[in-house]
């Protein structure tokens, strides 16, 4: 009977610390009249249903943005500075109007969405109001209504061997929101052009897509070999492909490609057995690119590095990356595999930071 009670009793407390958790955040002290204030908040393009949202108005799905520094000062050049909390909201209570009301913050992915009337991040306000809000985005969140996806193919067989192979699509293109098997994709690329490949990027201020090579069974590799990253120019009515840099050539370690004896036509049976236990291990994995276009990544399989180009030449005048814009940033840290060894592969940057997948085989 004892326990019993003791029991009753803690979730009595507990129920009762959570109703005054509850009636406390009820009432959370907000904008009152005679005060200054409103509240910044992420803007986000859709409300999860295919429906647009409204910009520079905190629609339902929207959060506040906490940790921007609102500094207001009045007439009498009176500062007064206060921080949004976690929902997004300031205030406070100006001695005397108009005042200068200016938002700031340290993340510089962050931006204040642009295109909206009264969103400035500084603007002056001739009388209390309750409603001065402030409408943030980060710019690579988003993109044009219907983007178009690029999407690697593969076809089986050698497709430097003249056969039907190389004659096929290797990388094809369709817009976002497109069903169906009609119309078909645009085919922009030819597997004798660039052969198998994975890793995906594209340099939005240049129109520019990256693809690199991959090691893949029943499927050949392209002009450059195991080491070859192609690039893929959108910039003009047709894409033009050319080769970026080989870095097999340039001395980076991804191992070798294994004898393959694969037939020139994608129909013709072959067993490509040595490379069976090749993928995942030796060649190269993920790509992505930095925010600004400047920087490539590409995942070393082999040395489970990850190997990052310098683009700022090729980038302004077309100038071909030489082993000089090629560096190493150092091994991919294990998670710590009981079992098996640690594989590295996947790779995504954002927000300055870059992201590598592992796993333990």
């Amino acid at each position: 009977m004892g326990r019993r009670l003791c029991k009753k009793l803690w979730y009595t407390v507990a129920m009762l610390l959570l109703s005054i958790l509850y009636f406390s955040n009820s009432l959370h002290a907000q904008c009152m009249p005679g005060d200054i204030g409103g509240t910044v908040f992420r803007e986000l393009p859709a409300n999860g249903l295919a429906g647009a949202n409204l910009y520079g108005v905190m629609d339902a799905n929207e959060s506040g943005q906490s940790g921007v520094i609102v500094t207001v000062t009045d007439v009498n050049d009176v500062v007064q500075t206060t921080t949004t909390d976690f929902r997004g909201d300031w205030w406070v209570t100006p001695a005397a109007y108009p005042v200068r009301v200016e938002f700031t913050w340290s993340d510089a992915y962050l931006e204040a969405t642009t295109g909206v009337a009264n969103n400035q991040i500084v603007r002056i306000e001739n009388g209390a109001d309750c409603g001065v809000n402030l409408g943030v985005q980060y710019p690579s969140d988003y993109a044009q209504a219907m983007p178009e996806v690029i999407v690697n193919c593969y076809v089986p067989g050698d497709p430097l061997g003249g056969g039907t192979s190389g004659t096929l699509d290797a990388v094809v293109t369709f817009p976002y929101g497109r069903t169906g098997t009609m119309p078909e994709p645009d085919k922009d690329v030819l597997m004798s052009e660039i052969g198998a490949t994975w890793g995906l990027a594209y340099n939005p201020y240049t129109e520019v897509a990256f693809v690199s090579a991959m090691m893949k069974r029943h499927v050949g590799l392209g002009p450059l070999g195991i080491g070859g990253i192609y690039a893929i120019d959108y910039s003009g009515v047709n894409p033009v492909t050319t080769t970026l840099v080989d870095l097999d050539a340039m001395g980076i370690n991804l191992g070798t490609e294994p004898v393959r004896n694969l037939a020139i036509d994608f129909d013709a049976p072959e067993s490509d057995s040595l490379m069976f236990d090749t993928p995942g291990k030796m060649g190269m994995g993920d790509l992505d690119i930095s925010d600004d276009g400047q920087t490539l990544y590409v995942v070393n399989l082999n040395d489970k590095e990850i190997v990052a180009i310098d683009l700022t030449a090729y980038n302004a005048n077309g100038t071909l990356p030489t082993m000089s814009e090629v560096s190493s940033l150092g091994l991919i840290p294990s998670p710590g595999c009981a079992f098996g060894v640690s594989r590295p592969f996947g790779l995504k940057y954002y927000q300055g930071q870059l992201y590598a997948g592992v796993v333990c085989s």
